[in-house]
């Protein structure tokens, strides 16, 4: 079924890779979606992202750009973008260029099987053997910890914007769409699991693992913990 959807599109000194997540995305998405924006959430970059999106934007009437005076982290960016979407489904697609367009693509195609549409990573060896454990780790944990039984948290998912609206988020960091997740099913949304591939970023290094994130991730879990742990 085809749907209307609004992408977020998280920027924090992506810029080299952002003109490519954009460009590769726009060509995989327009025949499966009944319409589409693209909101690109330029996160305080100290480098020219800010320049480069409003450019993309110039070029693209889909796309459209919100700026961040500071950085205020992945998780505001995200809901930032939230906040602003307008079509009836929401998606996030990383500005690092680093998830297959392709995969979203066929991610899109499920649309309106279930509530929640949410990716699994099938390759993750382009990844440092800390970050594979990490988020081995942060699985097993969530999955043990809330009776839960996703096979991957952290990853893009689709599900009607009007249901995100709904939740109160507070994660400032990258465990934004675990947290979401999370939320949804508790409060009774059906899921399906759908493969993924992730290619790996060409320029730049991940913020995923730096121990401001970590801490993140542990207070993230810890909520979730206490506010599902025993439903």
């Amino acid at each position: 079924m085809k749907v209307d959807v609004s992408f977020i599109i998280p920027s924090y000194n992506e810029e080299k890779n952002l003109p490519h997540a954009v460009g590769n995305l726009i060509p995989e998405i327009k025949n499966v979606v009944k319409s589409f924006e693209i909101i690109i959430v330029n996160d305080g970059s100290t480098d020219s992202t800010g320049e480069v999106a409003e450019k993309i934007a110039e070029k693209n009437k889909h796309v459209r750009v919100i700026h961040h005076p500071v950085n205020l982290g992945f998780g505001q960016t995200i809901k930032d973008g939230i906040r602003h979407a307008t079509k009836k489904y929401v998606i996030g697609f990383p500005g690092d260029n680093d998830t297959s367009a392709v995969s979203i693509r066929e991610l899109l195609k499920r649309a309106g099987e279930s509530d929640l549409i949410i990716s699994y990573t099938v390759n993750s060896s382009h990844r440092s053997l800390a970050r594979q454990l990490f988020s081995k780790m942060f699985i097993l944990l969530m999955n043990l910890l809330l009776k839960m039984h996703l096979r991957y948290y952290n990853g893009s998912f689709l599900c009607k914007t009007e249901d995100l609206k709904k939740i109160h988020l507070i994660s400032p960091g990258f465990t934004i769409y675990a947290e979401a997740k999370v939320h949804l099913i508790k409060k009774g949304a059906q899921y399906i699991e759908v493969p993924f591939e992730h290619i790996g970023r060409k320029y730049g290094k991940s913020k995923a693992t730096n121990i401001k994130s970590v801490i993140e991730t542990l207070q993230v879990i810890w909520y979730l913990a206490n506010k599902y742990g025993n439903k």
